[in-house]
């Protein structure tokens, strides 16, 4: 006794599987780029963003060569004995921070200068 059957559905169903397997491996795929490439965007922004941050804190860190008497600030590599190198301190600081300066005078000041006290 033999028994013969056709393989044709079976092949038929599988291929069929196999197709619909392929199709929503193409989808996840393509989804997940989008999502890394959407993802990968922000990160980018951000990174330029803290490197422009760390390029600011970078200019105002080591030793500043600063004038003992008016306080000015040298420009970096340039002739101590040319005045034009020398920059106010609030001009200086303003150039490389988003600071900004007011300005007004201590009580210290006051008194030595205009021998008045501040009224308490």
């Amino acid at each position: 006794m033999s028994i013969s059957f056709s393989y044709v559905p079976f092949l038929k169903a599988a291929e069929a599987a196999s197709r619909q397997t392929y199709f929503v491996h193409i989808l996840f795929f393509l989804i997940g780029m989008t999502i890394v490439s959407l993802l990968g965007k922000g990160l980018i922004s951000k990174l330029k963003e803290l490197q422009k941050a760390f390029r600011f804190i970078k200019r105002l860190e080591g030793l500043l060569p600063i004038c003992a008497h008016c306080k000015k600030i040298r420009t970096e590599g340039a002739d101590p004995r040319d005045q034009e190198s020398w920059v106010p301190i609030e001009v200086y600081i303003e150039g490389r921070t988003d600071a900004q300066f007011t300005h007004g005078i201590c009580p210290a000041c006051v008194k030595r200068h205009y021998g008045l006290q501040f009224n308490e």
